[in-house]
């Protein structure tokens, strides 16, 4: 088995936050379209009223004007979209940053075993975070166990209590 193989796939989603970056795409479509829409209605009134009153004059078809008017619009509704794009992306990676910093952190503190309460600090943000802060808890609590039990063994523990203190270490350890 390769490393791609091994690697765990899961996306990464936080439903309310793209929730309201959908929330912003729809409202931001519906006033591009709204006022570009309203723009072509302008300018083809105009263009209208001048042709209405030149009945025998040559005049270009009325398509061609159509088309000239919505490719007037068309640039600024795509500019606006790349600049919504682009300020989603920054949003998007620096909450992604907030939240894996913090996941970093609360490994490494576990790795130097400090399992000091995290839930405070990084917590509520992402169930990332609330999964790490639980696990930091089960972690604190096991080793407390640990620890109490260990402290039981001196030099003078009788061989089957110590057997039985091990034990109760090997089953919290499993």
């Amino acid at each position: 088995m390769n490393n791609s193989e091994q690697l765990r796939h899961r996306h990464y989603v936080d439903r309310v936050l793209q929730g309201w970056f959908l929330v912003g795409l729809v409202t931001l479509e519906v006033l591009l379209f709204g006022v570009g829409l309203f723009i072509i209605y302008q300018n083809m009134n105009e263009a209208i009223e001048l042709q209405i009153f030149q009945a025998h004059a040559p005049h270009e078809s009325g398509s061609s004007l159509l088309l000239y008017e919505l490719m007037s619009v068309l640039p600024w509704i795509l500019v606006a979209n790349v600049i919504a794009v682009l300020i989603t992306s920054r949003i998007w990676s620096q909450y992604l940053e907030k939240v894996i910093r913090s996941l970093r952190q609360m490994l490494a503190m576990g790795a130097k075993l400090d399992f000091r309460d995290v839930s405070d600090q990084m917590t509520g943000s992402h169930e990332v975070l609330d999964i790490g802060a639980a696990w930091m808890t089960r972690e604190r609590d096991r080793n407390r166990i640990i620890k109490t039990a260990i402290a039981e063994l001196t030099v003078d523990t009788d061989p089957e209590e110590a057997l039985r203190v091990l034990d109760r270490v090997k089953a919290v350890l499993k």
